[in-house]
């Protein structure tokens, strides 16, 4: 960065009077004079402090370690460092855009200079940056902190300032705005500043879960303070103190609207109940071996699960969460699912899940691109509906399923990818981690994924331990290398001599457990080749199937399967079309029924027949007497079905 801008101080006047000329949001016919940009960034900065008092106690303390001051401490540097992400705009190229706002400067002797080709555009967010790094420094915190501060504020808008931009542009129109801008600018640092509690870190760095905290913290406070339905105009900001205090009860109340409803955070079970309690089975050994392994496991730890199809992994994860939540104090859950489907699937097993737990609603978002598809997402989405459930309730609320925010919430379902943008260079990145930090992350499936993305869950894995979260992985198999690998995601090495397959690996920073499951003797299966062209695969399939069970058939390409549909369907004779909410979805000649799912139906129609086949085939499914489904290599991965042939 430059040389530090030149200071010059105009005449002495009331700090709090000039602290509240500049305007942040325009004005209206009902508030012509707009919203001050004090009020904002003191609305901001009580957004911040309430949602970190609704937060668990482990998250409050895992951002007063990180940035070394006690949990009050912690507070209000927090919401002091939020407050100060708009600071960029009290500069003539953010002010002069509103001009009756532009006006009441220009009276108070705030006019800008043009620069020599005119006045340059820049972003708020990097004045922020340069003005945030300068004026701290000022107030007598260190230089690094100060540089840091300014470049995570900067980005509260999702991406870093260039630096050209920074560095071309903010710093020739800041250093035009000497005398009474500047004078001004530090007088509403200041009265921000005093208002909270004159606030200090206690280091002279900022650890990078330090960062992520405050990051994520600041577009999240942002995004709700900016709302003028939760935040009115024209509030009296001549004492900011009860501007705060006023400002701290408007938050309360942006948490509890319908359409936010962000509650204190609490576990489902403070003290878990035995398994059976849970679930309407006893545990088996994965499950067992899962119980015993995280008694009194008080640290964030990454668990994998090893075990066969239909091992029960998914009910041992959520076990695991129940009793790492209880013991970590986490704030919620989110599974990570390979695709769409799979992701739709699992969101109605954590529905009813959550519904055994609590005395309050749960919020549940399923979170990937075709979630609106999902009529069971849809209704849980509608404002202000709270949907039965058991004896507890689960809803989804409006505000957060909107994309950014659906990481925000306290439990999620979705694909693998919403995940991992926590870790990509995308807009608000910051925000995914934020809201998974002190979380429990479970991915299934892990063994599918290719190599890039293997290492994108590696270095979320990374993340997920500095942010205090705890992390389960399950998996039909996996490759010593990927163990190690993932293990050394956590800090931590493999044993030379691990135990055998199916295994459970426990991993509490750098130990690491490797432990055995009992299991039947494995089964033997015959492998018969089928043949290729449609005519003789249909054929054979009717021949192997009998006259009662459900097969598979599964090709590589929609035309085969297109075509191997027909011809199964020419061999069934006359029948009727099996309609599913109004759309045809396969065909029933007798007790036979034939069904089709391939990549390239519309999602809409894809989702009903998907929700179709986890009805028959799935976990609990209500089968046909005979039934053959067609697929191409969608149906592998993406739903969790049961076949005889």
């Amino acid at each position: 960065m430059r040389q530090k801008m030149t200071q010059t101080r105009g005449n002495k006047k009331s700090m709090t009077e000039l602290s509240t000329i500049f305007w942040a949001k325009s004005g209206d016919k009902d508030h012509p004079s707009g919203h001050p940009l004090l009020a904002h960034l003191l609305d901001a900065a009580a957004m911040a402090r309430v949602i970190l008092l609704r937060e668990p106690p482990k998250t409050r303390r895992l951002l007063a370690d990180a940035l070394g001051l006690s949990e009050e401490e912690a507070l209000n540097f927090a919401a002091f460092a939020v407050g100060l992400h708009d600071l960029g705009k009290a500069s003539a190229v953010f002010e002069k855009q509103w001009e009756p706002g532009m006006q009441r400067l220009q009276a108070r002797g705030l006019d800008y200079i043009p620069l020599p080709g005119g006045m340059p555009w820049v972003a708020h967010g990097a004045l922020t940056e340069v003005l945030v790094t300068e004026l701290l420094s000022d107030l007598g915190f260190s230089s690094l902190i100060a540089e840091k501060l300014g470049l995570l504020l900067g980005a509260h808008h999702g991406f870093l300032a260039p630096s050209s931009e920074v560095d071309d542009k903010a710093f020739d129109v800041l250093e035009a705005e000497i005398g009474p801008w500047d004078e001004a600018r530090r007088a509403l640092l200041n009265t921000l500043w005093e208002t909270l509690g004159r606030p200090r870190p206690a280091t002279d760095d900022l650890s990078p879960d330090a960062a992520l905290w405050l990051m994520g913290l600041t577009s999240f406070a942002d995004w709700l303070a900016s709302s003028p339905e939760f935040f009115p105009y024209g509030r009296d900001i001549a004492e900011p103190g009860r501007y705060f205090e006023n400002a701290l009860a408007l938050a309360e109340k942006a948490l509890d609207d319908p359409r936010v409803r962000w509650e204190a955070r609490t576990p489902l079970a403070p003290e878990p109940p035995p398994f059976k309690a849970i679930f309407p089975f006893s545990p088996n050994a994965l499950q067992s071996a899962v119980a015993e392994s995280l008694k009194n496991v008080r640290e964030p730890s990454l668990l994998i699960l090893e075990a066969p199809m239909g091992g029960g992994k998914t009910e041992a994860a959520f076990y695991a969460h129940l009793l790492l939540q209880a013991q970590n104090g986490h704030r919620g859950l989110y599974v990570a699912m390979p695709t769409q489907a799979t992701g739709n699937a699992m969101f109605d097993r954590v529905k009813d899940f959550l519904a055994k737990f609590g005395d309050r609603p749960h919020d549940l978002q399923l979170v990937h691109g075709a979630a609106i598809l999902k009529p069971e997402y849809v209704k849980l989405r509608e404002v202000g509906e709270v949907v039965e459930v058991g004896e507890s309730t689960v809803r989804a609320s409006e505000w957060f399923s909107a994309k950014k925010r659906a990481m925000l919430t306290e439990y999620g379902v979705g694909t693998v990818d919403q995940a991992l943008l926590g870790v990509l260079k995308v807009r608000h990145h910051f925000v995914r981690l934020w809201g998974l930090g002190n979380r429990t992350l479970v991915f299934d499936e892990v063994h599918a994924y290719d190599a890039y993305t293997s290492r994108l869950i590696a270095g979320l894995i990374r993340w997920m331990k500095a942010l205090g979260s705890s992390v389960v992985l399950m998996s039909a198999t996996l490759t010593r290398a990927q163990r190690a690998r993932l293990a050394k995601a956590w800090g931590a090495k493999l044993p030379e001599a691990e135990a055998p397959y199916p295994r459970l690996t426990l991993v509490r920073g750098g130990f690491v457990k490797s432990i055995p499951i009992p299991w039947e003797e494995e089964k033997t299966y015959r492998v018969a080749a089928a043949p290729r062209p449609a005519p003789e695969l249909a054929d054979f399939a009717l021949e192997r199937l009998g006259k009662e069970g459900a097969a598979a058939l599964i090709v590589n390409t929609v035309d085969r399967a297109q075509a191997l549909y027909q011809e199964l369907k020419a061999r069934l004779g006359s029948g009727e079309v099996i309609l599913e909410e109004g759309r045809p979805i396969g065909w029933r000649t007798g007790d036979t029924e034939l069904y089709l799912l391939h990549a390239r139906l519309p999602s809409a129609e894809r989702q009903v027949r998907e929700s179709v086949l986890l009805a028959r085939f799935g976990k609990d499914g209500k089968r046909p007497k005979r039934a053959l489904v067609v697929a191409t290599q969608v149906i592998e991965q993406s739903l969790d079905l049961d076949f005889d042939l």
